[in-house]
């Protein structure tokens, strides 16, 4: 499978604890960097840093019984997007997402 460079276009909490661990896991992506405009905090959640802000969000929404900034099924279906992207991208043809 190749794999393709991708970049975050921010990092914002969602792109630090949803997106760039997410990328950085895929095989089938790896994570070059990514546009801050100020605090260069990226390099903490990829695969050369730091993921104890995303459990630590974790620990406290278990503790305080309110809800995770991003639920399993975010997750679920941004991994969809992503297979479907890579489908496409191998097939060139537009893929439907169901």
């Amino acid at each position: 499978m190749e794999t393709i460079n991708t970049a975050l276009c921010s990092s914002g909490l969602s792109g630090m604890v949803f997106h760039a661990p997410f990328i950085d896991l895929h095989p089938g992506f790896k994570l070059v960097g990514s546009g801050e405009r100020s605090k260069k905090l990226i390099q903490q959640h990829s695969s050369q840093g730091s993921y104890l802000g995303y459990y630590d969000a974790v620990y406290k929404s278990i503790v305080n019984n309110q809800p995770t900034a991003v639920t399993a099924e975010d997750g679920i279906n941004v991994m969809r997007i992503i297979e479907a992207a890579i489908k496409s991208s191998n097939e060139q043809k537009v893929i439907a997402l169901l």
